[in-house]
């Protein structure tokens, strides 16, 4: 599985991805901006992309992200319950293929979000 992870490359995003490596059996690449972002999305596939909201640019690339392709697999990690598709989580869930996890995110929740994407709703999601 190939996953691109968005976030500040400090200590605990790099250790945390090389958990992710280690326990989930995955690729990860790492980036912390929008330009490193547009440099490795455009030019490569993923199963996933992770993006952590405390980065600057995450609702930017978000946005991009969907204007390229709708339905792909993208987990946010958000301190706060605000980020959500501005026409709720049912529209979310239903129409683009988004999960969120807010933080602190054990990395037990993470990797069984990333193993199980397509049978794990969002935690915010009603059904």
């Amino acid at each position: 599985m190939k996953i691109l992870y968005i976030d500040d490359t400090n200590f605990q995003s790099i250790t945390r991805t090389s958990l992710i490596e280690q326990i989930g059996k995955a690729d990860i690449e790492l980036c912390g901006s929008f330009e490193d972002y547009k440099q490795l999305f455009y030019h490569a596939n993923y199963d996933i992309v992770i993006i952590d909201f405390a980065i600057e640019e995450g609702d930017k690339i978000l946005e991009d992200i969907l204007k390229k392709d709708a339905r792909q697999k993208v987990i946010t990690l958000s301190a706060s319950a605000g980020i959500s598709e501005s026409n709720g989580c049912e529209y979310c869930q239903t129409n683009f293929k988004r999960r969120r996890l807010t933080k602190p995110t054990p990395i037990n929740d993470l990797i069984s979000l990333i193993k199980d994407f397509d049978f794990y709703p969002c935690a915010h999601y009603k059904v």
